[in-house]
């Protein structure tokens, strides 16, 4: 089955540089790869499958690529599972794209015209992203319950995993 995304729809999702060099498309591929098992856990095993497998059918291409719909009388539109699913895989990018593994161990790739950027910003802008994958989801959840009928295999009451932002522990009050 092939990703949601491919690395020229992310590049453009994200206003990248477009570098065709062999080393920065197999980074990206496995940010998008990595970015799935995030979208999954959001989606639910179920709807996530059947977006990998329908993807291609006219169906779901407001799903996927963001639509406008009706609520209560009010126009909403959101920007589709696509979108989403750029902002989670750049959150993995931005740790990978300045680093390479070698022989030797893992080096930093450094111009003669640039300069590092701190650990601490980066995690900043992965944070940032899956901030805004989580908020970009809000509207396409509610996309969803207005057309579960279309989507059946979406359940909200049903997903898999945990919000990628969470720590993966939730408290109740007893």
């Amino acid at each position: 089955m092939s990703n949601i995304i491919t690395v020229s729809e992310f590049v453009n999702f994200e206003n990248l540089p477009f570098d065709n060099r062999e080393d920065v498309e197999n980074k990206m591929q496995a940010a998008i790869e990595n970015a799935e098992l995030d979208l999954q856990k959001v989606l639910g095993s179920d709807l996530f499958f059947d977006i990998k497998s329908n993807k291609d059918t006219a169906s779901y291409s407001d799903l996927l690529e963001g639509s406008t719909f009706f609520k209560n009388g009010y126009e909403y539109s959101h920007k589709g599972i696509k979108s989403v699913l750029s902002k989670y895989t750049l959150s993995r990018y931005v740790y990978t794209i300045n680093s390479n593994y070698t022989p030797f161990g893992l080096h930093e790739r450094i111009g003669e015209n640039s300069q590092n950027v701190s650990f601490t910003s980066i995690k900043e802008q992965s944070k940032q992203a899956q901030i805004d994958a989580s908020d970009l989801y809000d509207m396409v959840q509610l996309y969803l319950e207005v057309n579960s009928s279309q989507f059946t295999a979406y359940n909200s009451s049903n997903v898999d995993g945990l919000d990628p932002l969470s720590n993966g522990f939730t408290f109740k009050l007893l």
